[in-house]
């Protein structure tokens, strides 16, 4: 996904780059919009979150995630489309949506309430976490999510709202492995995190064949 080797991800090495980040951020009159992208289960909202962190101890109020996964659709619009099954396929999101709260994080005073995808209800919502809050401080908003990098419409206007894109590099029986662990911990049983997990990597290779290239690739350590 990218000309440069990949970039391990060590606690030094996601230090180094939230560093990074707000170096390039303060250079900028808008703020910095990062994408983070790759495969179901390749744990984009774990670097998210820790790179975020990371931005806080060093500035605090810094930073603000805006994730894909609370644009899904809901349940009911889901079940009315005939989509159900297919939750978590590029077209049960709301890509426009998605694309136009990105576009508008990018403005240096523009504040924003990013919703996110509770596990525990399976639908997307408002939160009470500070990080999604894109505020008069932010100035580094971490969007993250399955689908982009994919060079299809609606998807490629995201393209010009991006300052950078990073891509995790994760072999896929390695992502399916973390995913059923997912689906287990939600309540799921074998069978059911099973099925899921078919779906699941339908999806990967669906992301896989049609991103496109990333500013950065990056894989965690084995």
């Amino acid at each position: 996904m990218a000309d440069s080797p990949a970039l391990e991800l060590t606690d030094r090495a996601i230090a180094d780059l939230a560093e990074g980040l707000l170096r390039r951020a303060a250079g900028l009159p808008h703020r910095l919009i990062l994408g983070i992208a790759g495969v179901p289960g390749a744990g984009k909202s774990t670097l998210a979150r820790r790179v975020a962190g990371h931005v806080h101890q060093h500035t605090p109020g810094a930073a603000a995630l805006a994730p894909l996964d609370g644009f899904h659709l809901s349940q009911d619009q889901l079940e009315r489309r005939g989509l159900l099954e297919r939750k978590g396929a590029p077209e049960t999101f709301d890509a426009r949506a998605y694309i136009q709260m990105v576009r508008r994080a990018r403005h240096p005073h523009r504040t924003l309430h990013c919703p996110a995808y509770d596990r525990r209800l399976h639908e997307p919502a408002f939160d009470d976490d500070p990080l999604h809050r894109v505020t008069r401080q932010t100035r580094i908003v971490i969007a993250e999510g399955n689908y982009l990098l994919i060079r299809r419409h609606p998807w490629l206007g995201l393209e010009q709202a991006l300052t950078r894109t990073w891509w995790i590099d994760i072999p896929l029986k390695r992502a399916q492995q973390q995913l059923m662990q997912r689906h287990l911990k939600v309540g799921r049983t074998s069978n059911q995190a099973a099925h899921r997990c078919e779906f699941d990597m339908e999806n990967a290779r669906f992301v896989l064949d049609e991103s496109g290239h990333a500013d950065r690739v990056m894989r965690w350590p084995e």
